[in-house]
């Protein structure tokens, strides 16, 4: 016999954190997945436009590291010479007729410059919010967070 003692409930008090070490992840990455979608949303409804062509370059493209880091990155404006300029420089260009549109059918938007970065600065200071978030639901739905 091997001397020691064991704690009253340690089988489950360890499945539970190897559950929360499974799922906290899973759970942070399709959270991050879910907030970069809602930046895409948002830098379309930024972006100023005329063919629409800019507006629907933009998108998400995931991959994985190094050990499988996950890495999301928010890209536009691939094959359009003039998108540069326009996320640069479109205040002093002067409105079109489609952006005046978009700008009446969307009151309270700021359409222009900087469409992409201004759609990740306004969800950057939600997404540790919203991980952490997550992380606790986990957390209480194990034996962990059984306040019983």
């Amino acid at each position: 016999m091997k001397p020691g003692m064991r704690i009253k409930g340690g089988d489950e008090l360890i499945a539970a954190f190897r559950y929360c070490a499974e799922k906290v992840p899973d759970h942070a990455r399709r959270t991050m997945q879910n907030v970069t979608d809602k930046i895409v949303i948002l830098a379309k409804l930024q972006t100023p436009h005329d063919t629409g062509d800019l507006e629907d370059s933009i998108h998400k493209v995931v991959n994985r590291g190094e050990r499988g880091r996950l890495e999301i990155d928010i890209v536009g404006g691939e094959g359009l010479d003039y998108a540069a300029e326009i996320d640069q420089n479109y205040s002093h260009m002067g409105i079109g007729p489609g952006t005046f549109a978009k700008m009446e059918a969307n009151p309270g938007i700021d359409i222009g410059e900087d469409f992409i970065g201004r759609a990740v600065d306004f969800y950057a200071e939600k997404l540790p919010e919203e991980i952490f978030q997550v992380t606790m639901q986990t957390i209480a739905a194990t034996a962990l967070g059984d306040d019983k």
